[in-house]
């Protein structure tokens, strides 16, 4: 005789007021980004007609009863961490920068120098020494600083030594962090020699904060010349913008997403990242009172055409992961690119990882697909040995964001 199966409804879900019809309800899904509007009553008593249960299914609104979702989730987090297809490789070829952020978790806490030929040598041998003996199907670097750019003659000369010691011919990709404003066909042809994939710069806000944040010794004007570069090789690369909020910029995000989805030219190679400032994590509450400036923001950048990341990480931190390491300047090693600075977190090898950590509402938290366990940076920040708990932060994007889809939806 066969059985039914029963189903239930997922934990990861997130029900949101549908505007102007209290009839009916947003569901949305953290882990797949699944939304699904629906009647309100059928949705609370959990009776749906077949139609509607098949899509349920289908989007993984609803699940079977005997699944255990934590677990699951549990499995798919340590398959990641445990990965060994790709090895990750951050390498700072200087920490001297062209500017002075204000809020630069680096700021007074290096003294400059710059990788030597020696240190780049010991990299390249101790990055092809660990993946030897792995399954490592591709070697994938990021260039971080300071300012990397300032420093092409050093990525060259890793570029270089790279190609030499890759016998076995090991796909290869770079990806590039800088603030953009040396940005140069040269810096391009030379990243295309281990296969640039992306450039990763930071916007601060309308042009007017931007500048009185991100400037340097004559250097006043930049936000105008990350414009002008991402316009000029975007053709030839992808680009993500990252956009850190604050207090101090929020008012003025509508702004800056109508100026960019204006002024952007190739919005297809441009993705586009909303963070919270790690040093604003208090100001949420106050966010939350003007949230349809944000609700706007991601409406605008989703309408434009660009390509918008949802909030969180869309996959656990990397720097969990044990086939990854990031290198200073001096060829000191470490596993978060954030604390690349403090002797106490040197490590030996890419396995000294920390195991991600979990309370016990992470068992029952619908973010933990967004969170990937408390983030040992944020901890040391907020002076929070154990745990630093981002769900706040985490439910404010992420109903700005499932009301912004909901906005273009209807629009088409």
């Amino acid at each position: 005789m066969r059985h039914e199966e029963t189903y239930k409804l997922s934990r990861f879900l997130t029900c949101l007021d549908y505007p102007d019809d209290s009839d009916y309800v947003l569901i949305s899904n953290t882990r797949n980004l699944a939304q699904l509007i629906i009647l309100k009553n059928d949705y609370f008593r959990n009776e749906y007609s077949d139609s509607t249960l098949k899509i349920l299914k289908k989007q993984e609104i609803i699940i079977p009863e005997a699944k255990d979702e934590f677990l699951e989730y549990k499995e798919l987090l340590e398959n990641h961490l445990e990965d060994s297809s790709i090895f990750n490789v951050v390498v700072m070829p200087t920490l001297n920068c062209n500017l002075s952020c204000s809020y630069c978790f680096q700021k007074n806490k290096i003294t400059s120098n710059d990788l030597s030929y020696s240190n780049i040598i010991k990299i390249i041998d101790e990055i092809f020494n660990w993946t030897k003996n792995k399954k490592i199907k591709k070697i994938n670097t990021t260039f971080f600083g300071g300012e990397p750019t300032l420093r092409p003659d050093i990525i060259d000369r890793y570029i270089t030594e790279f190609h030499k010691k890759n016998k076995s011919k090991i796909e290869y990709s770079c990806n590039i962090v800088t603030n953009g404003v040396e940005l140069s066909q040269l810096h391009i042809d030379l990243l295309k020699k281990l296969n640039l994939e992306s450039i990763n710069v930071t916007i601060d806000g309308i042009e007017s904060v931007h500048n009185s944040r991100r400037f340097g010794p004559n250097i006043h004007q930049t936000f105008s010349t990350i414009i002008s570069n991402i316009n000029k090789y975007s053709e030839q690369v992808k680009f993500s913008i990252n956009i850190v909020i604050d207090d101090q910029n929020y008012s003025g995000l509508k702004e800056l997403a109508m100026f960019l989805t204006t002024n952007i030219q190739l919005k297809t190679q441009t993705t586009i990242s909303l963070y919270l400032n790690h040093f604003s994590h208090k100001i949420i509450n106050a966010l939350r009172k003007q949230k349809e400036i944000l609700i706007d923001t991601y409406t605008i950048l989703l309408d434009g055409g660009f390509i918008i990341n949802a909030p969180g990480r869309t996959s656990p931190c990397i720097f969990y992961r044990k086939n990854t390491i990031v290198y200073n300047p001096n060829g000191q090693k470490f596993k978060c690119l954030n604390n690349a600075h403090e002797k106490k977190r040197i490590v030996n090898k890419p396995e000294d990882t920390v195991k991600p950590k979990f309370l016990e509402q992470c068992k029952l938290c619908e973010f933990i697909y967004m969170c990937n366990s408390s983030c040992t940076y944020l901890c040391d920040i907020y002076k929070s040995p154990n745990f630093y708990c981002q769900k706040n932060e985490f439910s404010f994007f992420w109903e700005a964001y499932c009301r912004a889809k909901l906005k273009v939806y209807e629009k088409k």
